[in-house]
């Protein structure tokens, strides 16, 4: 079975502002966490998958990196010295131990089981236990992007019906994009890292089934072509993902009520990188 998304990591410089424009948007926003190793956090929570947008709160706390540990504070922070945007792609996992032993049967790139926990507060004041092991595993021809699954401890402490009630009534991701010079360079890694052998190949680039959202690699002019955006630079990596709503037109009211610039293409609305922090963010209507 494939694996399918669990989260999306979204590096951002201010926390803050952020969290104001993903309410733009029309979502409710969970309230900022703080990491013992110096990240912070909040969370867009839809059905079984959530956008994890973070910062840097204070880097003193980072740990040194280890020579088998990959160190999930430390990539934010390189990762936001470069760029804002779409920095970790994250599957669900039932056993992260397990994802680690199978990646390293299939000769990927493995490193120690990473976990951790935090009290959460929920939008009563109540505080809860959440906790995490997370796997991660990484290409060596993509350098500009993460890559693990992520096994939840106490998810009836984490998912909560009123942080999954949105204004703009978005259910799911139904689509995740990576850009690259020759996608099909990417079908092994990619297939080890979902448990997805079995690829669509067609001009535009690939795609692989997730547990019914698909991850599409795409080609430079697949991204111009579908979104009207050119790829920064040649490298490989992630740069937007597509959120399923039922109606097209409430979404687009709440975004000219709120000023938000995006453009229709293919009958979808796309909201730029300039615009939302570094990410391409498509919407479409299910």
């Amino acid at each position: 079975m494939s694996r399918g998304f669990d989260h999306l990591v979204l590096p951002v410089h201010d926390l803050d502002c952020a969290r104001r424009f993903y309410e733009k948007l029309g979502f409710t926003t969970t309230p900022v966490g703080y990491h013992a190793f110096g990240t912070s956090n909040f969370l867009v929570q839809m059905n079984g998958v959530f956008l994890e947008i973070i910062t840097v709160h204070d880097a003193l706390l980072i740990p040194p990196d280890k020579t088998r540990a990959f160190s999930f504070p430390g990539f934010v922070q390189k990762f936001l010295a470069g760029q804002e945007g779409f920095g970790m792609l994250v599957l669900r996992s039932e056993d992260a131990a397990a994802d680690i032993e199978q990646w390293r049967e299939l000769g990927l790139q493995t490193y120690e089981k990473f976990d951790f926990e935090r009290i959460a507060t929920d939008q009563t004041g109540i505080d809860r236990k959440v906790a995490f092991s997370l796997a991660f595993t990484a290409s060596e021809f993509i350098n500009e992007a993460g890559f693990f699954t992520c096994q939840q401890h106490y998810p009836e402490n984490f998912w909560k019906a009123e942080f999954q009630s949105h204004e703009n009534q978005s259910t799911h991701i139904s689509s995740v994009f990576m850009s690259a010079e020759s996608p099909a360079d990417h079908h092994e890694f990619l297939g080890g890292f979902t448990g997805q052998r079995e690829m669509n190949a067609t001009s535009l680039g690939i795609s692989m089934d997730c547990d019914g959202s698909d991850l599409r690699v795409l080609s430079p002019l697949a991204c111009e072509s579908l979104f009207g955006i050119s790829p920064v630079d040649s490298k490989s990596r992630l740069f937007g993902y597509s959120i399923v709503v039922p109606d097209l037109e409430k979404l687009k009211n709440i975004l000219g009520q709120n000023d938000i610039q995006f453009s229709m293409r293919h009958e979808q609305a796309i909201i730029s990188p300039e615009v939302a922090f570094g990410v391409t963010l498509v919407f479409e209507q299910s």
